[in-house]
């Protein structure tokens, strides 16, 4: 389970990434104090490409550690690495930050891009993602996709169904025809 605490993941090419606490963080541009593994305490840049950031008992700390890990699951099953990516982001992540994130931790763009675009549709059925346009948010508790429908007023409802040329998926007429039966007197 994730905790608050921040770490720092230091690493370069040929060399076993080293992990340290987040002491101290201040805005945006500050350098950040961070407690490496040994005790050692130094401030780093927050845009300094070889340190990378994460939240403790994160899978992303997991990616970070061990980027072949991060690997095979991209290749295995890339839209869990993108609903993991979202839930941990904690708040509203738009496609092109989802995927710079991933870009970021070394997966290549061409394959990110590809796999998102295979992804979409699960994205959006996810009962866990509310997706707007390119906004993607996570909820701990599932929603429903079609709420807005299933609490319509019984006539509008009916309205909606009977439309000549409307193209209502099942899942949609099944929301439309709750909206209805709410309005119906107990059998």
């Amino acid at each position: 389970m994730a905790t608050n605490e921040e770490i720092a993941v230091w690493s370069v090419p040929g060399e076993a990434p080293q992990q340290g606490i987040v002491l101290d963080r201040g805005g945006p541009r500050a350098k950040v104090l961070v407690e490496w593994e040994g005790g050692r305490q130094q401030k780093v840049a927050p845009d300094d490409q070889a340190i990378k950031f994460a939240r403790a008992g994160t899978r992303r700390l997991q990616w970070l550690l061990d980027p072949t890990l991060l690997a095979k699951q991209f290749a295995d099953d890339a839209f869990s690495v993108f609903v993991n990516t979202i839930r941990e982001h904690g708040t509203t992540i738009h496609t092109v930050s989802l995927k710079k994130a991933l870009v970021g931790l070394g997966l290549p763009k061409v394959d990110v891009d590809q796999a998102f675009n295979r992804s979409k549709p699960g994205l959006k059925t996810n009962p866990h993602l509310i997706v707007d346009g390119t906004a993607h948010t996570w909820s701990d508790v599932p929603i429903d996709p079609h709420a807005k429908l299933r609490s319509l007023s019984p006539r509008s409802a009916l309205t909606q169904l009977l439309k000549p040329n409307a193209r209502w998926s099942r899942e949609q007429k099944a929301a439309l025809a709750d909206a209805v039966r709410a309005g119906l007197p107990p059998e």
